[in-house]
């Protein structure tokens, strides 16, 4: 009768552990400041693009776009992974 006790314990335990782990913002602080680089990112190469076009069609100076950089396709797969990882758990608590 106590083992079955001990394993039921056991299980609520792993039930909490895995309950504080999908709680939305607990992500590992390395994760985090990696996706906040990588959208950070995009965004400045957005903005440098759409400012590098402005000049060309006012001023009609063509400037010669930079070739993107491998990180690029890494970025995509970084930001990807974490907005379905926060659909997911998003969906996991409200199904709840």
């Amino acid at each position: 009768m106590s083992h079955n006790l001990i394993i039921e314990k056991e299980s609520q335990t792993r039930k909490k552990e895995r309950k504080a782990n999908t709680k939305k913002g607990n992500m590992r602080t390395i994760e985090k400041f990696t996706v906040l680089n990588s959208v950070l990112n995009y965004h400045f190469r957005f903005l440098k693009h759409f400012i590098l076009s402005i000049i060309e069609d006012q001023l009609g100076i063509s400037v010669v776009a930079p070739i993107p950089f491998v990180d690029d396709d890494r970025r995509k797969l970084i930001t990807h992974k974490w907005f379905t990882n926060a659909d997911i758990k998003e969906c996991h608590v409200h199904c709840q």
